[in-house]
């Protein structure tokens, strides 16, 4: 609820916040939310589609207690239901209500929990009365027919003379009927009548005792959901500021009602005022009339499970923007589309630069068609034949002046030797033809940077040289800056790397280092086991990023100095599907991604987040898990100080073949043991 208001009623990220929540709250199975009373989300989807579209308020299985909830504007517990998936749960409502602009409470719709039995059960202890010989029943009375409804029950006949307990829910009262399989029969005395009646207010002792300590840990529960709700705020703060530098927006369709919500950055890249209202026909008439059907056509598409990714015009204003689209529909069960979630690029400078360098090659073709290259006969280590263009490139007024020339008088000192052995070779048929670059002198002693094609060839019966020339001078220069180009964005892109490891440590400052360490360590290895250098480099940029995911995580765990709990643990482990989830779009041209998912896995299949096994590992990951093995082992940690390097080589040689990929592990093993490689500081 605290989400929907935050966001006036707009939540574009229910499935990853539904998900996040429901590992907090045993026996909830589903949550929804249903604007206007109708149902258009579900966390979880899978099992659940057929609820998208039911009308709750209109629904004559949930009207009634829809209606109270709306009412009452209180929280409802309604139940027991079948529900549309032919399971039998409670339903708990919330009404949200949202300020109008005038500033009064308007309807929103409802938030809606699904308690499924008997699985919300067990957390209560129930299920162990029947290993203790007492059968139970959980029960309602109907507030309109009077009559009992059962909510679970584990017994198909009737009670004999059961204790009763009353359970105050919202809107009303559930009741816990208990009694012995057998009945109160007095088969062997008064003494045990008494044991039993003990035994019975044991048992509600110790339902009572449950029941407190459930709400104990709902109020605990409501805390971590806030502190959760605080972090989660923060990220997304942070994903709309990332959205913010790289102009990516996104939106989120709803295809039963045509309803369209843009992000902020979507709203700013199309021009468009904020909280407008949109639909699919409105985005239409914003993009390019010569695009339109393109993208209408890209889009049905879509809708029948093709991939929509377009890019295409947009009218902003009187100016045109190129977008870059893509999105992803959702299904029900029955193959109906629900909703489409989707982001927009703004990439209009990527297309005008694209442009550019199309008409500048455009010219460049039209200059290399209209012109002729340099061309040129050598016998007897003369020129005996140049072109116009060959006496321009060697700033002669005309051809007439280099005919007769030795060779060598167009060549620069230091290259001399080599031009002269080409062409001996060639004359000689040790070279049919040739490609080979060289400083040439111009006439006015100037140099410039040639190219040559040349073949062996026949001229007035004698043998000759017949070949192509260009000036390179350009080239040459455009090459060494891309050179320079290259470095510094290799460069800048591995101060970034570093950047976000540091960002990432700074929130652990007790393992500073230990991406670095990792990256060093599992490198070493990749060079062990024959990597090239392109290879490399990429395990490196996995290794630094391979707990990016470790963002996601409370600081305050990552530092504790004692034993996670359950609940922390699961936490910690969520940062491999996170670390993905952060990498997975970025475009690198390695496995940089798939390396932080899989790190954690182990090769039998004990690992996490997906227990893979064996081949189903990437390399990459593989050598990460060795590594960060190693360097966690060897290093302090918060919750215990170093254990040293061979206790950590041991630990590697032990889970040879089962946890670790053996021939990595004896890599790591022959790089301390017999290379005297250490871990760098």
């Amino acid at each position: 609820m605290v989400k929907v208001r935050e966001g006036n009623g707009r939540l574009a990220n229910f499935d990853a916040v539904g998900r996040q929540l429901l590992p907090y709250f045993p026996g909830v199975s589903s949550v929804s939310l249903a604007p206007g009373g109708v149902i258009r989300d579900v966390v979880p989807l899978a099992g659940n589609e057929n609820a998208i579209g039911q009308d709750l308020l209109n629904n004559a299985a949930t009207k009634r207690e829809a209606s109270l909830a709306l009412r009452t504007g209180a929280l409802t517990l309604a139940g027991p239901f079948v529900l549309v998936q032919g399971e039998t749960a409670a339903i708990g409502r919330l009404p949200v209500f949202l300020e109008d602009a005038a500033g009064a409470p308007s309807f929103w719709g409802f938030v809606n929990v699904v308690i499924r039995f008997p699985d919300a059960l067990e957390s209560a202890g129930l299920p162990q009365l029947r290993s203790n010989e007492y059968a139970y029943r959980l029960w309602r009375v109907d507030p309109e027919t009077r009559q009992e409804l059962t909510i679970a029950s584990s017994t198909t006949g009737d009670l004999k003379t059961p204790v009763e307990s009353l359970l105050h829910v919202p809107n009303g009262t559930w009741t816990l009927s208990v009694a012995p399989v057998g009945g109160w029969s007095d088969r062997v005395g008064l003494s045990l009548d008494v044991a039993r009646g003990l035994l019975l207010s044991l048992l509600l002792a110790y339902l009572a005792k449950l029941l407190v300590e459930l709400r104990l840990h709902r109020r605990e529960l409501e805390a971590l959901v806030a502190e959760r709700t605080a972090d989660v705020k923060a990220r997304e703060d942070d994903l709309k500021r990332a959205q913010e530098i790289a102009r990516v927006g996104s939106w989120v369709l709803d295809l039963s009602t045509t309803e369209l919500h843009w992000s902020e950055v979507t709203y700013r890249i199309f021009g468009v005022a904020p909280d407008t209202p949109l639909n699919y026909a409105a985005l239409l008439e914003r993009i390019h009339p010569a695009d339109r059907e393109a993208v209408d056509r890209a889009w049905k598409a879509a809708l029948k499970g093709a991939r929509y990714d377009i890019e295409h015009r947009i009218l902003v204003g009187e100016a045109i923007r190129w977008v870059h689209e893509q999105a992803d529909p959702e299904f029900a069960r029955d193959g109906t589309p629900i909703r489409c979630v989707g982001t927009v690029q703004d990439v209009t400078e990527r297309r005008l630069a694209e442009n550019a360098l199309r008409a500048a090659e455009e010219q460049f073709r039209g200059l290399v068609e209209q012109s002729i290259a340099g061309a040129y006969i050598i016998q007897d280590d003369r020129f005996v034949y140049v072109n116009p263009r060959f006496a321009e490139i060697f700033g002669y007024a005309s051809a007439d002046e280099i005919v007769g020339l030795e060779v060598m008088s167009l060549v620069a000192p230091q290259h001399r030797d080599g031009v002269a052995d080409r062409i001996r070779r060639r004359i000689d048929g040790n070279l049919v033809t040739v490609n080979y670059e060289f400083t040439a002198l111009r006439k006015d002693g100037a140099t410039t940077e040639v190219g040559v094609h040349g073949a062996r060839a026949t001229h007035r019966g004698h043998p000759a040289i017949i070949g192509l020339v260009q000036d390179i001078s350009e080239k040459k220069r455009a090459e060494e800056r891309i050179r320079e180009y290259v470095a510094r964005l290799e460069g800048a892109f591995m101060r970034t790397v570093e950047v976000a490891t540091t960002l990432s440590e700074m929130r652990d400052p007790y393992t500073a280092g230990h991406e670095r360490r990792v990256a060093e360590i599992a490198v070493a290895i990749g060079n062990e086991l024959g990597f090239d250098a392109q290879r490399l480099e990429g395990l490196r940029v996995a290794g630094y990023l391979h707990d990016i995911g470790k963002i996601t995580v409370p600081a305050e765990i990552l530092a504790k100095p004692g034993k996670l709990n359950a609940i922390e643990y699961q936490l910690i482990q969520l940062h491999a599907q996170a670390g993905y989830d952060v990498l997975k779009d970025v475009g690198f041209p390695w496995p940089v991604a798939e390396a932080a998912l899989q790190h954690h896995e182990r090769l039998d299949g004990s690992g996490y987040p997906n227990g893979l096994k064996g081949d189903a590992i990437g390399l990459e990951a593989r050598i990460l898990a060795v590594a960060d093995t190693v360097e966690a082992m060897a290093s302090h940690r918060p919750y215990r100080p170093g254990l040293g390097i061979d206790k950590a080589l041991a630990e590697i040689e032990r889970g040879r073949g089962s946890a670790f990929d053996p021939v990595v592990a004896d890599s790591c093993l022959r790089l301390f043991r017999e290379k005297n490689y250490r871990i760098p500081d």
